[in-house]
């Protein structure tokens, strides 16, 4: 399991895992992406599926029924959330030889803690904005505090590796992709990047 996470909200957390699920789409990987924001649900708005997914997982259907393959995102399963749904139960149902890509509420709550102490790997989101960077690291040190890995930053609506990041998260690769990407294969081609430090891991 896979968690896109980031301490604020806007910072493009559902774009990247959607994104995230495409460049595994693209590997041919049968990608599963979870909303489990439990606050500001939007994943089943954004790939235009059904917000009931989570509940039907939560209650024991199987992943293959739960979810719905998106019309827009090729090759994506996608099970969709509401706000207050039954996400801790949902996620711990889910039983899958497919990837799976979580997206996860903004901040330190508990709701936010949760889906990183599921998954085996988190990527951390942010923007190149000096706060957005400050609160993506105190992701980044949770994560680390439940034993997630994280393998991979993605620094959204910038074209250059922000200096507040640059030589401060070790070997993680930190990945930008610009607010209008032109052509969008740098887009798909950042979300490919991220998605082969978890595939590698």
């Amino acid at each position: 399991m896979l968690a896109i996470a980031g301490g604020k909200g806007g910072v493009g957390k559902t774009t990247t895992a959607l994104g995230v699920g495409v460049a595994l789409a693209a590997r041919r990987r049968n990608p599963v992406v979870v909303d489990a924001d439990r606050d500001t649900p939007n994943l089943h708005l954004v790939a235009d599926v059904d917000d009931g997914g989570i509940e039907a997982l939560a209650d024991g259907v199987s992943i293959d029924d739960a979810s719905t393959v998106s019309r827009g995102y090729e090759g994506i399963r996608i099970i969709g959330s509401y706000a207050g749904g039954p996400v801790g139960r949902a996620l711990r149902q889910l039983v899958t030889d497919s990837p799976v890509v979580v997206d996860t509420p903004a901040g330190g709550s508990r709701d936010a803690i949760l889906p990183l102490r599921l998954a085996d790997h988190a990527i951390v989101v942010t923007t190149p904005d000096p706060a957005s960077v400050e609160d993506a690291r105190k992701t980044a040190r949770i994560a680390r505090r439940v034993d997630t890995e994280v393998v991979a930053w993605i620094v959204n609506r910038s074209s250059t590796v922000p200096e507040t990041l640059r030589g401060s998260v070790g070997d993680v690769p930190v990945i930008p992709v610009p607010a209008s990407p032109d052509p969008p294969t740098d887009a798909r081609r950042a979300y490919d990047d991220a998605v082969s430090g978890w595939v590698n891991a």
